[in-house]
């Protein structure tokens, strides 16, 4: 059966948004699961922000806990991205820096963020959510 080129371009743009939500909402996931963890506040502190043209405007940090306790976030719903919009994931605390670029961490590999980074940078996370929607 042949399909018409418009049905054609709107399923792939379909399947590449949907793509696109899949690998944002992963590579956060790993970022959560994979940061070092001592109260968990900056396992708690990462943000998904998107906006339509240039980067995000966000401040968004978790307070400090009276109790010195952080629930883990739940995992985002690839849902909750908008594929049309620029995404970005960030933590805001003040040594988020050290503990990304610097090793900072007793508790986590030195590379463990640029692990992340690489996948992200290589389209991996994309080439995954991909994968996981073929027919």
């Amino acid at each position: 059966m042949s399909r018409r080129l418009s049905e054609l371009s709107g399923d792939l743009r379909s399947r590449m948004e949907r793509s696109i939500q899949g690998a944002v909402a992963a590579a956060h996931a790993d970022l959560i699961k994979s940061s070092p963890v001592d109260e968990g506040r900056f396992r708690a502190s990462w943000v998904h922000a998107q906006a339509l043209n240039g980067p995000a405007d966000t401040n968004e940090m978790v307070p400090e806990s009276d109790s010195g306790s952080y629930p883990q976030p739940p995992p985002m719903s690839p849902a909750a991205v908008d594929p049309r919009k620029n995404q970005q994931l960030i933590n805001n605390l003040p040594y988020a820096t050290r503990l990304c670029y610097e090793g900072w961490s007793k508790k986590a590999p030195p590379d463990w963020f640029t692990r992340i980074a690489d996948r992200w940078n290589k389209g991996a996370y994309l080439d995954e959510a991909g994968r996981r929607q073929a027919p």
